[in-house]
Order: C-alpha cells, then sequence, then structure tokens
C-alpha cells in the first residue's frame, strides 16, 4: 500500500512538473505571425517558396512560406503558419518551373539565380518580440 501511495505521489510531481505553467512547448521560442507578398518586375510570383535562415545558427530556426496564387505567403516555424522566430534573417525565394514530383527534383529555375540562396538574394527581414505581427513584402528585379 506504501508502495503505491508512494508511486501516485512520484507519477502526480512528474506530471505537474512536466506539463509547466502553458504559454507554448517548452524549449521552443513563440513565433511571430509573419506574412507577405512576393512580386517580381512588377508582378506577383504565383508559386514557390519562401525561406527565412537565421543569420545566427546556433539560435535561430528556419521558417518557410508557400506562395499561392495570388503571390502570398505565410510563414511556418513550427507549425503550419504560425510564424517566424524573432531574430534577423536572410531570406531567398525559389520558385522552379517544370518540377518532378515523382524524380523529386525540381525543375528549370525561373528567377534570377541570386535569390535562390539567402547569401545572394539581398533580401533581410529583422523578426522583433515586440511585434505583434510582421509583413515582409519582397520585391524581386531582374532577369534570369
Amino acid at each position: 500500500m506504501r508502495l503505491l501511495l508512494w508511486a501516485s505521489l512520484c507519477s502526480s510531481v512528474l506530471c505537474l512538473a512536466f506539463s509547466g505553467c502553458g504559454g507554448g512547448t517548452p524549449g521552443k521560442p513563440k513565433p511571430i505571425p509573419v506574412s507577405g507578398k512576393v512580386v517580381w518586375n512588377g508582378q506577383p510570383v504565383t508559386t514557390g517558396s519562401v525561406l527565412f535562415s537565421p543569420v545566427d545558427r546556433d539560435k535561430g530556426h528556419l521558417a518557410t512560406g508557400e506562395i499561392d496564387s495570388k503571390g502570398n505567403y505565410v510563414a511556418s516555424t513550427f507549425e503550419k503558419k504560425d510564424g517566424v522566430v524573432p531574430g534577423s534573417y536572410k531570406i531567398s525565394v525559389n520558385v522552379f518551373e517544370g518540377e518532378d514530383p515523382v524524380a523529386k527534383k525540381p525543375g528549370k529555375p525561373i528567377l534570377p539565380q541570386k535569390y535562390y540562396t539567402g547569401e545572394t538574394s539581398g533580401l533581410t527581414a529583422t523578426i522583433e518580440a515586440k511585434d505583434k505581427t510582421k509583413v515582409v513584402d519582397l520585391t524581386l528585379e531582374g532577369q534570369r
């Protein structure tokens, strides 16, 4: 009987310890909702994805957003459309023509090559913890 009481007490304490006080998943920072529009040479980009790569790779989290048929995207980090964790980011935009889903290979790049990596795109954003939401519109220029 004493063993059962002890096991029950330990189980209760562990449940309380692991449940925390609410407010999100322990160890994961809270993303800020981020959305925007992607425009290339004045026209909406109607497919593809946006990638937010943290400048500080040791502290940051990648975020992505799928571009819809009107050029809009909503960023996701941990869950669909939850946003971007506060920090500084380099942004890339990936759009391919004629993707081969069976071979899992992208097709031919549509945008100028510089936009396919955050290191060369020139696109950046800073998301701050004080932001309630953030709009990051991306204007792309040039020929492929």
